[in-house]
C-alpha cells in the first residue's frame, strides 16, 4: 500500500512541481498513463463487476462528436481522462478495503508543507521561489480585481489552490489519525482557504462542513456528549494557554488582520463594484447563452448529444463575451449541457442522486465518504468554472468518482453473494 500512496504522492508532485525550470506538466500527463494502463487489464477483465458508468459517458461523447465531427480537447485530456479511471482499479485494493484509506497519506503530506508555504506566501507578497517559475507558467490576476495579494503556492491560479485545500480538508478529516494534527491542519487549511480570497472555495468549504455535521449528527446519530478521555483541568489549561497565544498574535499581526478581514468582506460583496458586476454578468451571460442555444435554436441531434467535447469554449469565444478577462462559460455543467447535449446532463445528474443514495447509508465505509465529500466539493467548484483548464482538478474529481464506483460494485457483489 506504501507503493500505490506512493504513486499518488508523486503524481501530485510532477503537476506542482510543472511550472518550473526542468519540469513539464507533460511530466504528469505521461505518468498518469503508465499507471492508467496498470489498472487497463483489470478493468478489462473484471468490467462487469465494476459498472458501466464511465463506458456510458464516453460513448455519449463519441457519439456526440462523431455526429457533429468535431473534438476541441487536446489528447491529452482525454487520455487524462480514462488514464485516471483505470488507475483507480490498480490502486483499490478489494482484499484489504481498510488500506484503502492510506492512499491519500502522501496527499496529506504534501498538505502539510504546502499550507506552512501558503502562509509564508502571504506575509512575503509575492510567488514562493519566483526565480525559477517559468514565466507562461501563472496566471496574472487583474491589478484593478484584487488589491491585495492572493496566495497560490506552487499551483498556477488561486482558484485551483482553493478547490485542492478543500479537497485536503476531506482527506485529512479521514485519513488523519492524529487528533493535534488535524487540528494544526485544519487550521493551516482554513487560514490558506482565506488567502486565496476564492469565493467559490468558500462557498465548496461550508457546505461541506455542513454536509458532514448533518450526515454525523442525523444519519450516524453520534452521542457529541460522550465523555472525553482528556483531563478537565489540562483542557482549561490548553483553552487558556491557546487563548493567550492567540490574543498575543492579534496583537502582533494587527494589521494582517485586518487586512485579512477586508479583503473577505470586499470578496463577499464585490458585487457592489464594477469588476464584481462585470464578472456576475459574464456568468449570467453565458447561462442565457447557453440555453438559447440548446434550446431554442432546436437544432437535433445537437441538443440530444451535443456539438462534442470542449466546443463550448470555443462557441463563446464568437459571443463576445470577453468583458472580465475570460472567454468560457466559467460553468463546467454548461459546458456538459453545451458539449454533450441533454444526454450528457442527464447523465451527471443521475450520477449525483445515485451517489447520494450511497452516502446517506449508514453502513458506507470511511474511504467511500472521504471520496463522496472529494466528489461533492469539486462539483460544487465546478458551477463557477470550466474544469477541462484545470487539470490537477479533473484527477482528484474523477479518482474520487472511480474508486466510489469501484466499492459501490464490490459491496453490491458480496451483497448479493451473502443472500445467496
Amino acid at each position: 500500500m506504501k507503493l500505490k500512496s506512493s504513486i499518488l504522492l508523486t503524481l501530485l508532485l510532477l503537476f506542482l512541481l510543472s511550472g518550473y525550470y526542468l519540469f513539464s506538466i507533460k511530466y504528469f500527463y505521461i505518468s498518469t498513463l503508465i499507471f492508467g494502463l496498470l489498472g487497463f487489464f483489470p478493468f478489462i477483465k473484471d468490467v462487469k463487476q465494476k459498472g458501466y458508468f464511465y463506458l456510458i459517458l464516453i460513448i455519449s461523447f463519441i457519439i456526440s462528436n462523431f455526429l457533429v465531427g468535431y473534438l476541441e480537447v487536446s489528447l491529452n485530456k482525454i487520455l487524462l481522462i480514462i488514464s485516471t479511471y483505470c488507475m483507480a482499479f490498480f490502486l483499490y485494493s478489494s482484499k484489504n478495503k481498510e488500506s484503502n484509506m492510506k492512499l491519500y497519506n502522501g496527499v496529506l503530506y504534501v498538505g502539510f508543507i504546502i499550507t506552512i508555504l501558503g502562509i509564508y506566501e502571504f506575509f512575503l507578497n509575492d510567488f514562493i521561489f519566483k526565480s525559477y517559475i517559468r514565466s507562461d507558467y501563472l496566471v496574472t490576476l487583474s491589478d484593478v480585481a484584487y488589491s491585495s495579494y492572493r496566495i497560490r503556492t506552487f499551483f498556477y491560479h488561486p482558484i485551483v489552490y482553493a478547490n485542492f485545500l478543500v479537497i485536503l480538508f476531506c482527506i485529512n478529516n479521514f485519513v488523519n489519525k492524529s487528533t493535534f494534527s488535524k487540528m494544526i491542519l485544519n487550521l493551516l487549511i482554513i487560514s490558506n482557504l482565506i488567502m486565496t480570497q476564492t469565493r467559490s472555495a468558500w462557498i465548496s468549504f461550508i457546505l461541506i462542513v455542513i454536509i458532514l455535521y448533518i450526515r454525523n449528527k442525523f444519519i450516524l446519530n453520534k452521542n457529541e456528549n460522550k465523555k472525553r478521555s482528556i483531563n478537565p483541568y489540562l483542557k482549561l489549561a490548553l483553552i487558556s494557554l491557546a487563548s493567550i497565544f492567540l490574543i498575543n498574535l492579534a496583537f502582533l499581526f494587527s494589521d494582517y488582520f485586518v487586512e485579512v478581514y477586508s479583503y473577505i468582506m470586499h470578496r463577499v460583496f464585490d458585487l457592489q463594484s464594477s469588476y464584481g458586476a462585470i464578472s456576475f454578468y459574464q456568468r449570467f451571460f453565458a447561462f442565457v447563452v447557453i440555453f438559447h442555444e440548446v434550446f431554442m435554436n432546436i437544432d437535433f441531434p445537437h441538443m440530444i448529444f451535443g456539438h462534442g467535447l470542449g466546443t463550448s469554449g470555443a462557441f463563446m469565444k464568437t459571443q463576445q463575451s470577453y468583458i472580465s478577462g475570460f472567454a468560457t462559460t466559467d460553468n463546467t455543467y454548461l459546458d456538459i449541457l453545451y458539449d454533450s447535449g441533454i444526454v450528457g446532463l442527464i447523465l451527471i445528474i443521475w450520477l449525483h442522486v445515485f451517489l447520494v443514495a450511497k452516502f446517506v447509508n449508514k453502513n458506507a465505509s470511511n474511504f467511500f465518504i472521504c471520496n463522496y465529500l472529494i466528489f461533492i466539493a469539486t462539483s460544487i467548484n465546478l458551477f463557477f468554472y470550466s474544469i477541462l483548464g484545470w487539470d490537477i482538478i479533473i484527477f482528484f474529481y474523477l479518482l474520487s468518482l472511480s474508486f466510489m464506483l469501484i466499492e459501490i460494485k464490490i459491496m453490491s457483489k458480496v451483497t448479493r453473494s451473502n443472500i445467496k
